[in-house]
């Protein structure tokens, strides 16, 4: 009878354990944290060569890649480890998270019409599980300004004010509302004031992902680092 119970020990285990994340994952979680991407982007390389590598973690792994290839502006590369996500790992938790960075991605580079689709995609499918509706309200916003469509612009940044007056949004939506509204109102409002506008996108698009969106990401990867490691060790019974 001992035996048996030292199988069945031996066996939760080593289910426990595979489904478990390897240890360079949890390391890269910790430069994350620390804001050293150099290192966390190599520990998550490393991660991902591990054979025994849960799914799951696999998928957070590319995800968090991107994360740091945003923080760097390398934005065709972020792309690339967001649509890894997309292709391969539509079955996991990340993969709203990943739809929304990747339609985000989209408005950023400047292809509006692969942006407003996957937003819309992500707003229909995944905003109230994964709590990025205000961004995705918002950057849905910025790429229908972009395509001239202000009005349907202006729609979506009241709605994104009224239901999250808090947003880290806020701030500079209300200063795009002024801004439209100023123009489309005055009398001496001409083409070339609204081409003015939508030639803002670029420039500051690329200032918000470096200075606003990223904080506030930061300090989500923050969070999910330690909630990812509070449920291992509870697992672990510590």
């Amino acid at each position: 009878m001992r035996k048996v119970y030292v199988l069945v020990f031996l066996g939760w285990g080593c289910l426990f354990w595979a489904n478990q994340p390897p240890k360079t994952y949890l390391q890269a979680l910790d430069a994350i944290a620390s804001q050293n991407y150099t290192l966390a982007q190599s520990l998550l390389q490393q991660s991902l060569q591990d054979p025994l590598m849960p799914k799951e973690y696999q998928a957070r792994a590319y995800n968090y890649l991107g994360d740091i290839a945003l923080v760097n502006q390398s934005y065709q590369t972020a792309q690339k480890y967001y649509r890894r996500v997309l292709e391969s790992y539509s079955d996991t938790a990340v993969y709203p998270r990943a739809l929304y960075n990747m339609a985000r991605m989209y408005v950023i580079m400047g292809d509006h019409e692969a942006g407003v689709a996957l937003l819309s995609d992500y707003l229909n499918r995944y905003a109230l599980e994964d709590a990025n509706e205000d961004g995705a309200l918002y950057w849905l916003g910025r790429a229908f300004s972009a395509r001239g469509e202000y009005y349907r612009a202006l729609g979506l940044y009241r709605e994104l004010l009224k239901r999250f007056p808090s947003s880290a949004y806020a701030y500079h939506t209300r200063q795009l509302i002024q801004t439209i509204e100023s123009s489309l109102q005055s009398t001496r409002t001409t083409e070339s004031d609204l081409q003015k506008i939508s030639a803002d996108q670029t420039q500051y698009l690329k200032m918000l992902a470096r200075l606003l969106e990223l904080q506030n990401q930061l300090l989500d990867l923050k969070k999910q680092k330690i909630d990812e490691l509070k449920a291992l060790l509870g697992k672990e019974g510590l």
